[in-house]
């Protein structure tokens, strides 16, 4: 339909292109590393980070490559919430995460649950997600609000699900699908060992073991000699995980 053809397409092609031009050239220029990073919030553009006119930018912590490199951001107007809140979810994530050529791992978020609403306060970009720092995070937070006392943490299960995954591939590897595809209560077996990372830690060993018990009463008289085999080295297998 020729009378909605716009004839100003061309010029505004150019001034879009012109725009992003003119917005390219007064942006920083984009950091290789977390450390770079750094120094950016911490130099020329150290007033970028700022919410009324208050630093979010608390700076950057990692003191050996167990801890790795830690950038923390904390919003001011409720960081409050780190004082007087109880409870708090804490959760990492992968694909909101700026890469740094694969330096940073995740992007960690510490939200205040209050009015049964979940409040992001502090924003964590973290090289490393060993306990060391996990550790040092904490510890920096403690530091910016020394009252923070969390009587509830709510997390997700990630060293579970990893255990789960590992011990559900050696399923395939071992050879035990036909086995507990034929047997529910082997098929069972698998799953228990699946959840013990969900007991307390002090609890593990007596849960691993309640398995075990319930294996020999209830499968392993069922199965040929070469399953049961199998099974042991699954069960030393899932021990060792």
């Amino acid at each position: 339909m020729p009378e909605f053809i716009n004839k100003n397409v061309g010029p505004f092609v150019s001034h879009r292109r012109t725009m992003q031009r003119h917005r390219k050239s007064n942006q920083p220029t984009s950091p290789q590393t977390m450390t770079d990073f750094h120094y950016q919030l911490t130099g020329d553009y150290v007033h970028l980070p700022v919410m009324d006119n208050v630093p979010i930018y608390m700076g950057k912590i990692g003191t050996d490559p167990e801890e790795g490199i830690t950038m923390l951001f904390v919003l001011p107007e409720i960081k409050n919430i780190l004082r007087t809140g109880s409870t708090f979810l804490m959760d990492g994530t992968f694909a909101a995460a700026p890469s740094f050529n694969r330096e940073c791992q995740q992007l960690y978020v510490i939200m205040g649950i209050t009015f049964n609403t979940g409040f992001p306060i502090a924003f964590a970009l973290m090289s490393r997600k060993t306990a060391r720092a996990y550790n040092a995070l904490f510890k920096w937070l403690l530091e910016i609000e020394p009252q923070w006392t969390p009587q509830t943490i709510i997390v997700d299960f990630e060293r579970a699900a990893m255990v789960s995954q590992a011990l559900w591939r050696k399923v395939g590897e071992f050879g035990m699908i036909e086995t507990c595809t034929g047997h529910r209560n082997a098929y069972d077996i698998v799953h228990m060992l699946m959840a013990l990372p969900l007991l307390p830690v002090d609890k593990v060993m007596e849960g691993f073991l309640s398995i075990r018990q319930f294996y020999t009463e209830n499968v392993e008289n069922s199965l040929p000699v070469e399953s049961c085999r199998i099974f042991q080295r699954y069960f030393q297998y899932s021990k060792v995980c």
